[in-house]
């Protein structure tokens, strides 16, 4: 057997490649990887006795120094968290529908941590085409929400939303052909130079493709509403138009349009020029060009408020408007609507839509037409004591067909909201929602004949399953390496203290397990864990099963079994909050829990003392010295073997917040008074989220997140004290990179005997803008080497990884560290990762090694993303499975990201193979072709 390398950077691969895929492979516990530290030899390494040679794709033996790269892991990257249940969030979803039935849902998902928009796109018969696909194409960690949807009578759509990815908030838009396939790259549709607020966009299309976005914009200080029009291509047709024609400055919100087949369009919005919210619509011609003059659509008499319009146009341009009305009650909207001719002119009256006799609410409509004109109104209603969504149909003339009906198909009183419904040229439709049946926000959907009869059940859209949210890993390691992470966790719902045991070469022992032990649906969050030499251990929380967060703990003995059950840690008798505990344990086990507390109207830092047995030593006391109201936060505990502990915080005494630190002896006697921690006096920056660590000694190492260089790009400072609370030179910036990136959460774990500590942070500094774990080792007291990246190379552009303020542990032989990870699509993942203290890095992978391949199957044709760090020519080559070449595209490219179309038609379906060489790299990708 031989082990290749591979690429530009072969320590990636090898790295992860041993720490991970191979380890599984084998299947053997016993073979560790700290074989390749004992037996290892040049050009091969040795595991479980067999010596295998190490080359790279081209044959060449690989070096010593790339060997050394991966030598000090024990265990790679490894998933932390077993849930195989829950999920995370989707939101706002919009629906689209060709003339034919093939329709498309967009949302709102945090299945990558933070909320991206997503889609999927089904045929004529409901029937999924590929997987869920994300649209935006940021790398970095900013936000999109609340997308629409249009489509043209081929299928050709395009997806439009609010996006932060610049300093404020922008309208975004991506076009896609019918087969799902991106043209171009997402775009901005708010042409304004400023860093004002656009939002809430809704987009139309006509039968060739042209299509009009509508927004409202904050570019004059108060909402307006704007609007830009496109030709199919998505070249902008003008600049962006204003649409409310009011002089004053009064507030307009929530545009919806409408298109017919030709381009005339109209546009409506809630507005408040009246002094109470009215809908209001605009008429325009397929040129832009307005038809008159604003007009209001509610004909109400008083001033009760109408809210959130939809809107509708037939092929001949007649339209109808929906809306949330509170003329009957303020406490108790209705959905009423109003229908108009092709020219503008109403047509009867505003008919209330909803049917229920009572004064339940209803809101959120949503609208959809046929060719005939015989439409259908959705919306969330109250009326059986929890939101469902309900639905009307009406014929061409505005009779209602039948009455109102449930569209959800649950039988429980679970939350259904925000739907929105899209419909066929025959009358077909479907009706879309968020909903919350699973304990979690998902999409769901329902397929409608005609005549309103229903096509199958209520079939949920997204596919992350298992994709509960796991937050805030605590590590502990004893002086035998066998190590516990603890976090919070959402699989059931609300989140649950959870934690995981290992031996000293990373295999988990048993499964995950939960903490707390209340049967309420109530919150624990921000847990913190000691461990002593024994292996027993302590985690501490804090927690709302009283209403009110205080600090809970749980003993366990070093089989991992609860001592007794959870205990209540603060003694006060009100109902005060207590936050973000931070423990620490001796070697006997005596332990200190700190903690955030407001018994006194202020939050100030408190502690209480246990023995080895759990049995209080004294009350709390209070920690912090101070004799005014400012506030103390984010306290962190380290305690030696002989019981002294340290106690920072960070602390507003002075106005800004620094961070203070208290010393304290065995019985808990405070030794001398707080002090600070940072030196730069005569700053009014802030200091915050420290975290300690503390050898056998005595000696303390305190660090924490800095902003004395700017208020836009905190910095990682520390600062060593020996065991009498003397500062050991003065406080040192921790991470070494040149820029004004921006760096947060750092942790820091100090070998009990030996002159060394690691800091462990999470780090911005990668040009792609989404964040690392990074660690700086220090040895006596300076930096050993640089600092270097902890997780493996990223998976995709927006793969983020983020740390916590207890993050890492050490003993004498081993470091274990933990963050969250995005990298499988299932919400914020526990990783951890066990080295020695060698603690070498890896590489990110350089702009030049970026590359995706989608959709994958593909049907006709795929898109090739890739990126360059210089102007380079592309050679884009597709192979069938026998290796002979299927098609061929050259291409001169400048540096940045990029994506190519590559059409493929009659071929066999099968698998493929695309080799992309761009300047002289070359990467392959596999491919499926389907039909």
């Amino acid at each position: 057997m031989e082990v290749y390398m591979s690429g530009k950077i072969p320590l990636v691969v090898f790295y992860v490649l041993l720490g991970f895929s191979f380890q599984e492979n084998l299947n053997e516990p016993e073979k560790k990887f700290q074989n390749i530290y004992n037996k290892r030899c040049y050009q091969h390494i040795v595991i479980g006795g067999t010596d295998i040679p190490v080359r790279t794709p081209e044959g060449r033996n690989v070096s010593e120094k790339e060997l050394e790269m991966i030598k000090w892991v024990i265990k790679s990257d490894f998933l932390v968290n077993d849930d195989t249940i829950g999920g995370c969030d989707q939101y706002y979803p919009s629906v689209a529908m060709d003339s034919a039935g093939n329709f498309v849902i967009v949302w709102e998902d945090k299945r990558n941590g933070n909320p991206d928009i997503y889609g999927q796109m089904f045929n004529k018969d409901g029937i999924p085409q590929g997987s869920n696909f994300r649209v935006n194409d940021d790398a970095g960690t900013e936000t999109q929400y609340n997308p629409s949807i249009a489509i043209n009578n081929g299928g050709n759509f395009v997806i439009v939303w609010e996006d932060y990815r610049n300093p404020s908030t922008d309208i975004y838009a991506q076009i896609y052909n019918a087969d799902g396939i991106p043209k171009g790259t997402n775009f901005k549709v708010n042409d304004d130079a400023g860093y004002t607020g656009q939002y809430f966009p809704s987009i139309e299309m006509d039968g060739e493709g042209n299509f009009v976005i509508t927004w409202h914009d904050y570019r004059n200080g108060n909402p307006d509403i704007y609007a830009q029009r496109y030709d199919s291509s998505g070249i902008a047709q003008g600049i962006n138009f204003k649409v409310n024609d009011d002089p004053g400055t009064s507030s307009q919100y929530y545009p919806s349009i409408a298109m017919d087949n030709s381009g005339n369009f109209v546009i409506t919005w809630q507005d408040y020029r009246n002094g109470n919210y009215d809908i209001y619509a605009q008429i325009y011609d397929s040129v832009g060009i307005a038809q008159g003059i604003n007009f209001k659509v509610n004909d109400d008499a008083g001033t009760k408020a109408q809210y959130t319009p939809s809107i509708v146009m037939g092929t001949m341009g007649n339209f109808v408007i929906t809306w949330q009305d509170s003329r009957n009650g303020t406490f108790n909207p209705d959905i009423y609507a109003q229908m108009y001719d092709s020219l503008g002119v109403i047509q009867g009256t505003n008919f209330k839509v909803n049917d229920d006799p009572g004064t339940s609410s209803q809101y959120y409509p949503s609208i959809a037409m046929d060719n005939s004109g015989n439409f259908v109104i959705t919306w969330h209603d109250y009326r059986n004591g929890n939101y469902d969504i309900y639905a009307q149909r009406y014929n061409t003339g505005g009779v209602a067909q039948g009455t109102n009906f449930k569209v959800n198909d649950d039988a429980g009183t679970n939350l259904q909201d925000a739907p929105s419904i899209a419909m066929d040229n025959a009358g077909k439709f479907a009706i879309v929602w968020e909903d919350r049946r699973n304990g979690n926000y998902d999409i769901y959907v329902q397929r409608y004949n005609p005549d309103g009869s229903g096509e199958g059940a209520n079939l949920i859209v997204n596919n992350d399953t298992a994709s509960s949210y796991q937050f805030y890993p605590s590590i502990a390691m004893n002086n035998a390496s066998k190590f516990i992470i603890t976090w919070y966790d959402y699989r059931n719902i609300n989140p649950d203290i959870y934690a995981q045991r290992y031996n000293p070469n990373g295999i988990p022992i048993g499964a995950n397990f939960m903490v707390n032990d209340d049967t309420n649906a109530t919150g624990q969050e921000y847990p913190s864990i000691g461990i002593n030499n024994t292996g027993k251990f302590v985690i501490t929380w804090h927690d709302y099963r009283n209403g009110n967060p205080d600090i809970y703990a749980q003993r366990y003995d070093s089989n991992g079994i609860a001592q007794g059950i959870n205990f209540k840690v603060n003694d006060d008798p009100g109902t005060s909050s207590q936050y973000y505990p931070s423990i620490a344990m001796d070697n006997s086990g005596n332990f200190v829990i700190v903690w955030r507390d407001y018994r006194n109207g202020n939050y100030d830092i408190y502690a209480q003392r246990f023995d080895s047995n759990g049995v209080v030593q004294g009350t709390n006391f209070r920690v912090n010295d101070d004799a005014g109201t400012s506030d103390q936060d984010y306290p962190s505990v380290m305690m030696n073997s002989e019981s002294r502990f340290v106690i920072a915080w960070s602390d507003k005494r002075n106005g800004n917040y620094d961070i203070y630190a208290q010393i304290y002896d065995s019985i808990g006697v405070a030794q001398g008074t707080n002090f600070r921690v940072n030196d730069d006096i005569g700053n009014t920056r802030n200091q915050y989220e420290p975290s300690v660590a503390m050898d056998s000694a005595g000696n303390f190492v305190i660090v924490w997140t800095d902003y004395r260089n700017g208020d836009l790009n905190p910095d990682i400072y520390g600062q060593m004290f020996d065991k009498d609370g003397i500062p050991q030179g003065s406080n040192f910036r921790v991470n070494d990179d040149a820029g004004i990136n921006n760096q947060y959460y750092p942790s820091v774990a100090i070998d009990p005997y030996d002159s060394r500590f690691v800091i462990v942070w999470t780090d911005f500094r990668n040009p792609d803008g989404d964040p690392e774990i990074m660690a700086q080792k220090y040895e006596y007291g300076s930096p050993s080497g640089s600092n270097i990246q902890l997780n493996g190379a990223d998976l995709f552009p927006y793969n983020y990884q983020y740390s916590s303020r207890f993050s890492v542990s050490c003993n004498s032989n081993n470091v274990v560290f933990a963050w969250i990870d995005n990298r499988r699509h299932k919400g914020w993942d526990i990783y951890g990762k066990l080295t020695d203290w060698g603690l070498t890095g890896i590489e990110e992978l350089n702009p030049d090694d970026i590359l995706s391949v989608y959709p994958n199957p593909f049907i006709s044709s795929f898109i090739v993303r890739f990126s360059l760090g210089k102007e380079s020519l592309v050679d884009v080559s597709i192979y069938d499975i026998g290796g002979k070449l299927v098609k061929k595209r050259i291409e001169r490219f400048n540096s940045g990201f990029h994506t190519m179309e590559i059409k493929i038609e009659k071929i066999p379906q099968g698998i493929y193979f695309v080799r992309v060489n761009k300047g002289g790299k070359t990467i392959t990708k596999k491919v499926v072709h389907i039909k």
